[in-house]
């Protein structure tokens, strides 16, 4: 993890030796060009930053009024597009992604602020898991307790599809049942959200109508 330097000389460029992108553990902020003297309190240098993209929406004061940022290593690097609306957009699409932002990163105190010259999504691996069910037809049935108590009829392996909505549609993704086991092949991050989903499907309160 990149630490923020102050230079002992106003002036003094130090040009640093960095690993390829590629050999880079999520989190580490490459330096891609010359650190430089900034003030006390703030350093500034271009940086490529690879990291999980979410949304923080909390009136929190931030610096530039940042809500976008890259989640890693353990650290929150804010976004800010500048109001370009291409970036904008594109950020919003691919909330969840993990992707790869260029731009100058300023340190404000305690704030890590990344000036977005780009955003790049990375590409995401496909794997197939197993959900194994209580019975044959839990995945197909309409009366799942999830089912009775929410009071959303459909089978689960129909909320499963929606979740994963217009990924399933691109198809480079699936969803079968065999039996008890609900087999699905999609990205890491598809299957965050389905296990969150099955989490909550397994605990949600109300009565049984």
């Amino acid at each position: 993890m990149w630490k923020p330097l102050t230079p002992l000389l106003t002036g003094l460029s130090l040009l640093l030796t960095i690993p390829a992108l590629a050999s880079a553990r999520p989190g580490q902020a490459l330096l891609v060009k010359t650190l430089k003297a900034a003030e006390t309190d703030k350093a500034t240098v271009t940086v490529e930053i690879r990291g999980q993209l979410r949304d923080d929406p909390s009136e929190i004061l931030r610096p530039f009024g940042v809500h976008w940022y890259l989640n890693a290593g353990g650290q929150q690097y804010y976004l800010e597009l500048g109001g370009a609306r291409e970036l904008e957009a594109l950020a919003a699409k691919l909330s969840g992604r993990t992707l790869v932002a260029t731009g100058r990163l300023e340190v404000h105190r305690s704030w890590m602020i990344v000036r977005v010259s780009s955003l790049t999504a990375v590409a995401e691996t496909i794997e197939e898991r197993v959900y194994e069910g209580g019975s044959a037809n839990s995945w197909q049935t309409e009366n799942t307790i999830f089912a009775l108590k929410s009071g959303d009829r459909r089978p689960m392996v129909e909320h499963i599809r929606a979740l994963l909505g217009e990924d399933l549609k691109a198809g480079q993704h699936t969803v079968r049942v065999e039996g008890s086991r609900l087999i699905v092949r999609t990205s890491a991050r598809n299957h965050e959200r389905i296990r969150e989903f099955l989490e909550l499907a397994a605990r949600i309160p109300g009565p049984v109508r």
